[in-house]
């Protein structure tokens, strides 16, 4: 991953509290005043990287697992009376698995023009499924298998 200067404070704030507080400025403040809004503690960058993200428990690996299980499960259903739908599911659970195969592995989520590649490095198979998920032409049903094919590249460690 690159960084920019790993000494730069900054506030990070909770979007939500900034939406409140925009909110509550269009009720409160004087129209054409200059206001600030953050949290009013700061951070340095280098300490928000050095906490790193979080390791997902065993429980929450667990949840995230039966929930692809289930979503394949109700695209096999659907295949056929609903592809449009299936398709769509197929592809974002897909996506969002790609995205988890980061997080399990405790690294940053590269933006989405890099996944490829830092998935090449770290996974030949997952690579080669992907390549084959994407491809055209593909069919609905080979797009199911190679989903299932992914599922338990992504959550072995």
């Amino acid at each position: 991953m690159k960084v920019g200067n790993l000494e730069a404070w900054r506030d990070f704030s909770d979007v939500r509290d900034i939406i409140r507080a925009y909110w509550l400025s269009t009720e409160k403040c004087q129209f054409g005043e200059p206001y600030n809004i953050g949290s009013g503690k700061t951070h340095q960058i280098k300490e928000v990287l050095d906490v790193g993200k979080k390791p997902i428990d065993e429980y929450q690996l667990g949840q995230f697992r039966f929930d692809a299980d289930d979503q394949l499960k109700y695209v096999e259903s659907i295949i056929l009376k609903d592809p449009t739908t299936a398709n769509l599911i197929l592809s974002n659970k897909v996506f969002s698995l790609i995205e988890l195969f980061f997080d399990i592995r405790l690294l940053w989520t590269p933006a989405p023009k890099q996944r490829l590649a830092k998935i090449t490095e770290l996974d030949a198979k997952l690579f080669e499924l992907l390549e084959q998920f994407y491809k055209e032409p593909i069919t609905l049903p080979e797009k199911l298998t190679i989903a299932r094919e992914i599922v338990p590249l992504v959550f072995r460690k």
